[in-house]
């Protein structure tokens, strides 16, 4: 009976410490950014916390369908204290950003450049 109870309190103990790791992580989202005459809309994510973190970072089109991205330096890459990454789309592509597995420390938003690279807009993602 002892043996039970203890691998009662060990399984409940897993149990617990997986839901606190789940309540820590969130979604982040940006609507659907219109972009047009050769801009270009990318979603940039930062960690504003003092550890690394990992996130999983989508873009979309306007049906929900993936968007393949040119460029991608946030997926499959830790993001260090206090830096930014980003993924782009390419000129012209109506797209939302996504970022899945973000901690309370994470900060993301849909930024459009004209062609020129001139900042046009900034959409913060919300959760």
């Amino acid at each position: 009976m002892k043996a039970y109870r203890s691998r009662v309190a060990v399984a409940t103990l897993l149990w617990s410490a997986t839901l606190v790791g789940a309540t820590q992580a969130s979604t982040l989202a940006t609507s659907v950014v219109m972009v047009n005459n050769g801009q270009q809309a990318g979603c940039s994510v930062t960690n504003i916390g003092g550890s690394e973190t990992s996130v999983d970072v989508r873009l979309i089109n306007a049906a929900a369908n993936p968007v393949v991205p040119p460029f991608d330096n946030c997926n499959n890459t830790p993001i260090a204290p206090g830096t930014t990454c980003a993924v782009f789309a390419y000129p012209n592509q109506q797209v939302a950003c996504i970022v899945e597995g973000a901690s309370s420390r994470v900060r993301a938003a849909m930024t459009v450049f004209a062609s020129d690279t001139t900042l046009v807009a900034v959409v913060p993602a919300t959760k």
